[in-house]
C-alpha cells in the first residue's frame, strides 16, 4: 500500500511538472510545432524565431561574408546566444562578432548604429549592412 502512495504521488509530481513546463513554453501545446525549437525554448526567446528569420537571410548574404546575429535591445548590441543557433543556419557565411561583421541579422527588434545601413524588413527581424 505505502509503494502505490509513493508510485501515485511521484506520477502526479512529475505530471505538474511537465504541466508547467508546457505552460513556459507557451502555445501551441498540442499541435505540430512550425519549427524545431518551438516545444523546447520559451514564447518569448529570441531563438525560437531563427529557424524562419534566417533561411531567407541566408539566400541575400554572399558566401563567405561575416555575420553577427542578436536580438538588440533599445536599439543596442545585446549579448546574447542568437550567434550560436545561427552558425547552423548560416553554413556558407561565418557568425563572428559584431566588430569582424559586414552584416547584422537583427531578432525581433531594430539595431541602431550609424555604422550599420538597414538591408531589409523580415517578419521575425532586420537584416542590416555595413556601410562603407
Amino acid at each position: 500500500m505505502l509503494r502505490a502512495i509513493v508510485v501515485f504521488t511521484a506520477a502526479a509530481a512529475l505530471t505538474m511538472a511537465l504541466v508547467a513546463k508546457l505552460v513556459r513554453a507557451g502555445a501551441p501545446y498540442f499541435e505540430r510545432p512550425s519549427t524545431i525549437i518551438d516545444h523546447v525554448a520559451p514564447a518569448d526567446d529570441p531563438v525560437r524565431t531563427l529557424p524562419s528569420l534566417l533561411p531567407p537571410i541566408a539566400s541575400v548574404i554572399p558566401p563567405r561574408a561575416t555575420v553577427a546575429c542578436f536580438m538588440p535591445v533599445d536599439g543596442k548590441l545585446h549579448d546574447d546566444y542568437c550567434s550560436l543557433a545561427a552558425t547552423a543556419y548560416l553554413l556558407r557565411q561565418r557568425v563572428t562578432p559584431i566588430d569582424d561583421a559586414e552584416w547584422v541579422v537583427a531578432v525581433r527588434n531594430r539595431f541602431d548604429d550609424p555604422k550599420f545601413e538597414l538591408v531589409a524588413v523580415y517578419p521575425e527581424g532586420r537584416l542590416y549592412k555595413r556601410r562603407r
